[in-house]
Parts: C-alpha cells; sequence; structure tokens
C-alpha cells in the first residue's frame, strides 16, 4: 500500500479526531441526559452513541474511513488493512478526540450534585 501524501495524512487525522469527539460527546451527554431524565439508561445511551457514530460517519467516514475507536483501528492493522505508519497517527488523533469530552461531562455531571 502507498503511503499518503502529508496533506492527506493530516485530514485523516483531524477527521479521526473530530469524529471520536462526536461519537464520545453524543454517547456521554445521553449518559448524562438519560440519568438527569430519568430515563431508562439500557434505551437512551445506546441510541446515543448509534445517532452519535452516524453523524460522525456522514461527515468524516469517507475523509477516514471512520474508524473513531482505538479498537477497531487496532482491527485494521491486524487484518493488514492499515498500515502501521498510519496506525501511529489514528490512535493519538483518536485518543484526543475521546478524552476531550468525557472528562468535562463528567465533572459538569457530578458538580451539579
Amino acid at each position: 500500500m502507498l503511503a499518503a501524501p502529508v496533506n492527506d495524512r493530516a485530514r485523516t487525522y483531524a477527521a479521526e479526531l473530530l469524529g471520536t469527539f462526536i461519537l464520545v460527546l453524543g454517547g456521554t451527554t445521553g449518559v448524562v441526559a438519560a440519568g438527569r431524565a430519568h430515563a431508562p439508561i439500557l434505551v437512551v445511551v445506546p441510541f446515543a452513541f448509534g445517532f452519535a457514530l452516524l453523524a460522525g460517519l456522514y461527515a468524516f467516514g469517507e475523509v477516514s474511513g471512520g474508524h473513531f475507536n482505538p479498537a477497531v483501528s487496532l482491527a485494521m492493522y491486524l487484518d493488514r488493512r492499515l498500515p502501521a505508519c498510519e496506525l501511529a497517527g489514528y490512535w493519538p488523533a483518536q485518543f484526543a478526540g475521546g478524552s476531550s469530552r468525557p472528562s468535562r461531562c463528567w465533572s459538569r455531571r457530578h458538580a451539579t450534585r
């Protein structure tokens, strides 16, 4: 597999960062909203994560492949569909996108109790 140009890689990693951010933002917001509204968590949270993933895939799936999860990127690498040099770029983007939102959402939820 040929390596992508630097601009394409940066665009791909930015799409992964933003897609992971949308996934975690939607999912954690669903958790907090279900808790506050006393809604059935086993119904609300899967739909929240599903719709967030759908939004991320529609927005960035064509650019990055729509992994949005380090485990999916690892599976793609182990199946030899993702080179190691790209995995090394996907993971930091995904970890940065995923870790930026949940801590804020969790701290706001516990600060209002």
